[in-house]
């Protein structure tokens, strides 16, 4: 997702090269945005289990200059897929500022931004569809009876040894068995505030400071013309050599 979302803010540089970084930020807020949204909706403490955003969390989306008051109230209300919804905005945007914007490249055009969201709205949804169809539950009850099952009879089978070498080798099997067994189910849910969860906060920040550092004047293209005639010397001298 974040890589989608730098394609984006840097097709807008390529393509608008006279535009304003603020004209630039304003095109492609909402595509950072909803990813804002996607992560906000699928941290297990911080959004009340995934149900709800919070209060503290629409705020931070609003301060960080993604989405204005009104698109929150818009979004806060919306049913459906808000990810989807501030892309589907991001789009519009673009699309009336490229019919307005009259400095734009030659080559300026909708479909690379729709290819991009497309392919932003497939790796949101992809998210949510795998943790909306987790493994069943009279499956995991399965498992955990054939785990314990098969550590019981790991020791009983132990027992004919009479090597007191038993002890730490049982350790180690119940260690490793239960250990993975864990380790599934930490990751069945990698979105929250556990320790073994996702940092969704740095991929986050991250993805909005790397998208500002493209759209900021630092980054604009200088022409440099390339000393084309030493360059051809240079090959010739090496061939003689």
């Amino acid at each position: 997702m974040s890589g989608c979302c730098m394609a984006y803010c840097g097709l807008l540089r390529v393509h608008f090269p006279h535009a304003s970084s603020d004209e630039l930020f304003n095109l492609s807020r909402h595509c950072l945005a909803s990813v804002y949204i996607l992560y906000f909706a699928l941290s297990g403490g911080a959004s009340d289990g995934g149900q709800k955003i919070t209060e503290s969390e629409w705020s931070r989306v609003l301060q960080t200059g993604l989405i204005a008051q009104k698109e929150r109230t818009t979004l806060a209300a919306f049913r459906g897929f808000r990810p989807f919804l501030c892309q589907v905005w991001g789009l519009r945007a673009l699309s009336d500022y490229m019919q307005a914007n009259k400095e734009k490249a030659p080559t300026a055009a909708l479909m690379p931004f729709q290819k991009l969201v497309l392919e932003l709205r497939q790796h949101c949804d992809d998210i949510v569809a795998t943790l909306n169809q987790p493994v069943p539950f009279p499956y995991y009850h399965t498992l955990t009876l054939m785990l314990s099952l098969n550590l019981l009879l790991m020791a009983y089978a132990m027992i004919e040894f009479n090597s007191v070498m038993t002890i730490p080798c049982f350790f180690i099997i119940c260690l490793v068995c239960l250990g993975l067994k864990e380790t599934a189910v930490a990751l069945s849910d990698p979105f929250g505030d556990d320790q073994v969860d996702f940092d969704t906060e740095s991929f986050m920040s991250n993805m909005l400071e790397s998208a500002k550092h493209i759209i900021s004047p630092a980054a604009d293209f200088s022409t440099v013309n390339m000393p084309l005639v030493v360059g051809h010397k240079a090959i010739a001298a090496a061939k003689a050599l």
